[in-house]
């Protein structure tokens, strides 16, 4: 079920997406009424206790399933304590996840039971799995997930399990405590930058599951935007990461490209991936025996998604206050300018909308006059890292615009029906949302950008359904690389924010009341909404501050 109507500045939250610190305040204004959120804590390491002398069938299911919980801590070592030597034997709990509500308690049934057998069945509802590498599926609607197990008596008379569904089933509250929401880092196509790709692994042994993870490669769906191969034919002969003065001993064997560039973005996605652990502070890599130079290393893009751009009294200006600096003035910016955006990197262009003709005003900083892309019906672009500028038309449905900086621009086709209203494209340029809008309502689709800048071609790739998000979303923006935050109308007045994290869970956030439009920098403190009117609200902690300036349409970088 939905979280709706929640009291404004009050944070619903959903599962286990935690909130973020707060970037970006605004200098003035009132805040309004809102909800003290709990504060962060640390993960409670479980363990598990063995099985208890004369446990029926449904008690030691019970006490099997807490043994699992813990089970991430001790290689199940505790768990399997419940299992017959051949189940035990057998038994694959890192296949899947299953995590259920922390609202629920599971409770086993027993079915059936004669002599030395015994069954005992165990239903519940899902709200979404993890598989064997770690991503993540979220439920739209609660799931079901129903499983039997057969019990028999040991040489002692105490029932153990002989026969149970590999797997493990986990609540949230325990599935939280347990694994950890890391990304593991590919290098796009151009080995300019890296690429995040969400995964959940054990806390315990979080290293070497990144490493494992880089070494099977990318999702499918993310191929297309990546070089996911770099460490397809190497292997780590040990079981572990070593970690020492918070050091990370990676030992690899077996066969790296010979190209140097390769190499140096071999080395550069393993010691970011890696360095994500909180008990890593760098690594150290070999490959058969050998140390690898990390003095060649890419430093990869700086991001600057904190950067917001707006309009003042007719002109294109940076920042969100009445201090920003003019991009370009009234006459540059022309008649009817709107929807301004600014890239994510250093030295990106701005761009905006005019009306008056219709077209896409294309600018570099530092320049006197905008470059005009003429495109009926052009809505707000979006800016990747590449300096390519993104727009849909309301008067070329099927299609996407992309401007690369000196080429003509291009029309992308996307592989469905429907007006595209909106286009955002992730800071790294490796992903877009699309928001098409129909009879049957709006529907939020992620695509994954196969690209080729030297020639302008692109192309939209592994196109899915957010089917999370409902069908009445107004707005999308991106929140850092990997998060989404929507924009949903309740009515006239009301409406709330659906924060998704690619590979993560939903969180429901309130809103200010009649906003319109919404925009975000590098975390979630950055959020900022607005009216039809021009009033601007950013959030601080779980409040909404109303911003003092005159600054209007305020957008983040991409």
């Amino acid at each position: 079920m939905r979280l709706r109507k929640i009291l404004w500045g009050c944070l619903g939250v959903v599962a286990l997406l935690a909130p973020s610190a707060c970037s970006s305040l605004p200098q003035t204004g009132e805040p309004h009424e809102f909800a003290i959120e709990a504060p962060q804590r640390d993960p409670v390491r479980q363990f598990g206790s063995a099985p208890q002398v004369g446990s029926s069938p449904t008690l030691l299911v019970e006490d099997f399933l807490r043994a699992t919980a813990a089970g991430m801590y001790d290689d199940f070592a505790t768990a399997r304590l419940y299992l017959q030597p051949e189940a035990s034997a057998t038994w694959r709990p890192n296949l899947q996840v299953a995590v259920f509500s922390s609202d629920f308690s599971p409770s086993p049934e027993l079915k059936d039971r004669q002599g030395k057998s015994a069954q005992v069945s165990l239903s519940l509802s899902t709200v979404g799995t993890v598989n064997e590498s770690g991503v993540l599926s979220v439920s739209v609607t609660p799931g079901s997930v129903s499983t039997e197990f057969t019990l028999t008596l040991n040489e002692d008379g105490e029932w153990r399990i002989a026969e149970l569904a590999d797997g493990v089933i986990l609540s949230q509250s325990a599935f939280t405590n347990a694994y950890q929401n890391v990304n593991l880092l590919f290098p796009s196509s151009d080995l300019s930058g890296l690429v995040p790709d969400p995964r959940w692994y054990p806390r315990s042994r979080v290293a070497a599951y990144l490493m494992q993870g880089l070494i099977e490669g990318p999702v499918e769906s993310l191929a297309p935007a990546v070089v996911g191969d770099l460490a397809a034919d190497l292997t780590m002969p040990t079981a572990g990461v070593e970690v020492q003065d918070r050091v990370a001993m990676i030992d690899l064997e077996g066969n790296s490209s010979s190209s140097e560039a390769e190499r140096s973005a071999l080395i550069w996605q393993i010691s970011q991936t890696v360095t994500q652990v909180a008990s890593v502070q760098s690594v150290e890599i070999r490959l058969n025996g050998v140390e690898l130079d990390e003095s060649d290393v890419p430093s990869g893009p700086s991001y600057r998604l904190d950067r917001a751009i707006g309009l003042l009294d007719g002109s294109v200006v940076l920042g969100a206050t009445s201090l920003s600096t003019e991009v370009a003035n009234p006459e540059a910016a022309g008649a009817g300018a709107a929807n301004p955006a600014i890239g994510p990197v250093e030295g990106a262009p701005v761009a905006w909308v005019n009306s008056e003709p219709s077209r896409l005003a294309v600018m570099t900083l530092g320049s006197a006059q905008p470059r005009d892309v003429p495109i009926a019906g052009v809505t707000a672009p979006s800016i990747d890292r590449f300096g390519v500028v993104w727009a849909s038309s309301t008067d070329a449905p099927g299609v996407v615009w992309a401007v690369a900086p000196g080429r003509e621009p291009v029309q992308v086709p996307v592989p469905f029906d429907g007006e595209v209203a909106a286009v955002r494209v992730s800071p790294d340029g490796s992903r877009a949302l699309l928001l098409t809008r129909g009879n049957a309502g709006s529907q939020v689709w992620l695509a994954t950008i196969r690209r080729n800048d030297v020639d302008a071609q692109y192309s939209f790739e592994a196109v899915t359904e957010l089917d999370l998000f409902p069908a009445r979303v107004e707005a999308l923006t991106w929140v850092g690389e990997t998060t989404v935050a929507a924009l949903v109308p309740e009515n006239d007045a009301e409406s709330t924010i659906e924060v998704f994290t690619l590979g993560g869970w939903l969180q429901v956030l309130s809103a200010p009341p009649e906003i319109s439009t919404i925009t975000a920098g590098s975390t979630l403190g950055s959020l900022l909404v607005q009216r039809p009117d021009g009033t601007a609200f950013q959030r601080a902690g779980a409040a909404w501050i109303e911003l003092d300036n005159s600054v209007q349409e305020i957008s983040f970088a991409g």
